[in-house]
């Protein structure tokens, strides 16, 4: 889990090459994800390279510099994450 300090650098630097902080499906603007979207990022997800035997492994970042390879992540958390994905970030942007 990302420390509150480097989740705001991680932000600021998104923020500053004018990259996105939050994903929005193509044609939804700003409104709710359907289930619909969910559905997809996962069917996405189920066709990718690296799946290994029916779940799809993740490469999670520890902190700035530092991931843990070949994770597999439940059905649910995925969903979880891809509705958090299309939220506004709520980590006050600080530089420390």
């Amino acid at each position: 889990m990302f420390a509150p300090s480097d989740h705001a650098r991680i932000l600021a630097a998104l923020r500053g090459a004018g990259l996105p902080l939050y994903w929005s499906p193509p044609g939804r603007g700003r409104r709710p994800l359907a289930k619909r979207d969910e559905d997809r990022v996962l069917q996405t997800l189920r066709r990718d390279k690296k799946r290994s035997g029916g779940s799809v492994q993740f490469v999670l970042p520890e902190r700035i510099g530092e991931v843990r390879y070949a994770v597999a992540i439940d059905v649910q958390l995925v969903r979880d994450a891809v509705r958090q994905c299309a939220k506004p970030p709520q980590v006050e942007e600080t530089m420390e």
